[in-house]
């Protein structure tokens, strides 16, 4: 993770890249949305899809070898015929299908697209996205201006590199870094179908433990770390050096931009974050504390210089600073609630 100028990929994913490449006809199944591909759910058929040929092909070896029975000289010792049914009328015969057209061997024109064939499908998916550069932001923060949710992910957005694994939490975590273009090379891991707080942590254990060589990136709210936290004594049993950003907003933000803004059941405990490495048995850790601009921009740098140690962020935000994608979600379920207890107060009414 460093502070150098990133170049990122563009949202087109490989799979929709591959199918567009692919001449009329060649093409594989078009790519399905997120949520179709989670549950399962087959990509939609395009017309020049192939078909398979093999009903006509059963058809049309059927004929032939009734003609060839047709043809055969009648031997004495050869058994009677059956007598064969009344010929249909002629409004009734089926209509005669044109035998299947042999392939062809014919060489694709120079500078003709080349088929769809497996092999050059998966290399195709293999292949990076060519990078494209990342403009630069056009008013960058003072240093000593206060940490928001758009300053934080903006210039967390710049420090990642080629080669990060990038996992964050549900809630503004996510939605913060949702809307952003990362380096190329980046992977970047998040669940928001189900919604389930915590699960980045442990999963960042599993990512660094199957990729030893990239460094993980883990992003998540200070409510949602309370719930696995103790994984961090289990980055330093195995050697891992993570970069791992707190951000600290004082409890369940997203939950109070649904309901319950002032609610007791939004508040929890706050933690000494920077002291916690040392209590799960992860001494040699690099653990600071940023409120403003400067301060984030400097962690970051110290971070880039110590790849082989654990780095903690705690990152302190106002409490109701909310990305304006999760604001635009959390106002369509807060009307969507108050809209259910409405008709239930009518219905006890």
């Amino acid at each position: 993770m460093t502070t150098d100028r990133p170049t990122s990929t563009r949202t087109t994913t490989l799979a929709q890249r591959a199918y567009s490449s692919a001449p009329a006809g060649r093409q594989p199944a078009a790519p399905t949305d997120a949520f179709s591909a989670m549950l399962g759910a087959a990509a939609p058929r395009t017309d020049d899809a192939p078909r398979s040929d093999a009903p006509r092909q059963r058809r049309d070896d059927a004929q032939r070898s009734q003609r060839n029975d047709a043809q055969r000289p009648q031997r004495s010792d050869d058994p009677q015929p059956k007598a064969k049914p009344a010929a249909k009328p002629a409004d009734e015969q089926p209509t005669a299908e044109a035998p299947a057209q042999e392939p062809t061997t014919e060489q694709p024109t120079e500078g003709a697209p080349r088929p769809m064939t497996a092999d050059i499908f998966a290399l195709q998916l293999a292949s990076p996205l060519p990078p494209t550069p990342v403009p630069a932001p056009s008013n960058p923060p003072l240093r000593d201006q206060p940490l928001t949710q758009e300053s934080l992910w903006d210039r967390l957005s710049q420090a990642l590199t080629p080669g990060n694994v990038v996992l964050a939490d549900q809630g503004t975590s996510f939605y913060g870094m949702a809307g952003h273009r990362l380096a190329s090379g980046v992977t970047f891991i998040g669940q928001p179908l189900w919604g389930s707080i915590g699960y980045t942590l442990p999963a960042a254990l599993g990512a660094g433990l199957a990729e030893r060589d990239r460094r993980t990136v883990l992003l998540i709210g200070d409510g949602a770390a309370q719930l696995t936290v103790q994984e961090v004594g289990a980055f330093a049993r195995e050697g891992l050096a993570p970069v791992v950003v707190v951000v600290n907003n004082d409890g369940y933000t997203v939950e109070r931009a649904i309901h319950g803004e002032s609610a007791y059941y939004n508040d929890i405990v706050g933690w000494r974050w920077t002291d916690l490495p040392r209590v799960l048995g992860a001494h040699d850790v690099l653990a600071v504390r940023v409120s403003t601009y400067g301060e984030l921009d400097d962690a970051l740098a110290a971070a880039a210089g110590a790849r082989d140690r654990m780095v903690l962020i705690e990152a302190v935000v106002p409490r109701m600073d909310i990305p304006p994608l999760l604001n635009e979600l959390a106002q369509s379920a807060a009307a969507a609630n108050a809209g259910r207890q409405a008709s239930a107060r009518g219905a006890r009414l």
